[in-house]
């Protein structure tokens, strides 16, 4: 319902005003709000890892399939993402780090033990399946408008999506590729 509602949000404002600018969020959009709010979800520790797990992927999903949804916002939610598992794993920089902080722990597997970790990871992966080419684009043209001007720049840390941060993600002992769906990995 919600993501129907966000839809009927979107060509309410669209009539209204006309097309907004592609790439340009609209802050006060039913879509950002919810965006955010499952975001927020996911972030608090306070709540089940159940709860923030299924954010991640009500999140994902969300902004994979509503190609309404602009470019821009999709780049900052998986920027969040990112930073999201690159703190958890500043908080595993090793194998050994990994095995201590569990040692005397019941845990079946790594996947339990690491769940959130990994469920944030495929949501990134899984939204870069479906929007990742224009997202690429979109962040590749806000490096090339920042580095030619300083006047109306865009935030290019909050979309960042570059490569490096792929790389150290995937690159990681905890291996989040290896725990993500063989359809999202293979993609």
């Amino acid at each position: 319902v919600l993501f129907l509602l966000c839809a009927l949000d979107y060509e309410k404002r669209n009539s209204i005003r006309g097309e907004t600018a592609p790439g340009i969020p609209d802050d006060d959009s039913l879509y950002r709000i919810f965006t955010g709010k499952l975001i927020e979800i996911m972030l608090d520790p306070l709540r089940a890892t159940t709860m923030r797990q299924s954010s991640a992927c009500y999140l994902a999903s969300f902004l994979s399939r509503s190609n309404y949804i602009c470019i821009g916002t999709v780049c900052e939610t998986v920027s969040a993402l990112l930073s999201t598992a690159e703190a958890y794993m500043l908080t595993f920089p090793t194998e050994k780090s990994t095995v201590t902080a569990f040692r005397g722990m019941i845990t079946r597997n790594q996947c339990e033990a690491h769940g959130l970790f990994y469920t944030v990871c495929q949501a990134a992966f899984y939204i870069m399946c479906f929007r990742g080419g224009e997202a690429v684009k979109h962040y590749r043209a806000a490096v090339l408008k920042n580095a030619a001007s300083t006047e109306d720049a865009t935030d290019v840390e909050g979309i960042n999506i570059g490569i490096d941060r792929w790389s150290k993600l995937c690159s990681h002992h905890l291996n989040p590729l290896r725990y993500c769906l063989e359809s999202v990995r293979g993609e």
